[in-house]
């Protein structure tokens, strides 16, 4: 299980700096209009009391690559990644922090793998 733990945290570790690295000025903001206050599957972490600026990247194709949320300039809510398949990892950020369970989902959206973070560690 450690291995896996490993594992899942260089993924997410690598992922999340590679979206950040593409991130562009040529990519916009949209303000998602739903407040997203509480992340089901994080053992109920408040994410955020007001509605946070939704950064988008897309791959080539025009599908969504990631779509980070940022509340005064800092990452804050949950943070989601889909690969060129439309595999979906989310995992909760408080203020700029990983906090609660990230999951990886497979196509059916049923539940790969999930591991839990605390202070931007794993536990």
């Amino acid at each position: 299980m450690t291995k896996l733990k490993f594992l899942l945290m260089f993924v997410l570790l690598t992922t999340f700096s590679c979206a950040l690295i593409s991130i562009s000025q040529t990519d916009y903001l949209e303000t998602d209009q739903d407040v997203q206050i509480v992340n089901e599957n994080s053992e109920n972490v408040i994410l955020s009391e007001v509605a946070p600026e939704i950064k988008y990247t897309y791959y080539d194709n025009g599908k969504v690559k990631t779509e980070v949320p940022y509340v005064d300039g800092v990452i804050h809510g949950l943070v989601k990644f889909y690969d060129n398949a439309g595999h979906l990892t989310e995992y909760p950020v408080v203020n700029g922090k990983r906090h609660g369970t990230a999951y990886i989902y497979n196509e059916d959206g049923q539940i790969l793998s999930k591991v839990n973070f605390a202070d931007n560690k794993i536990v």
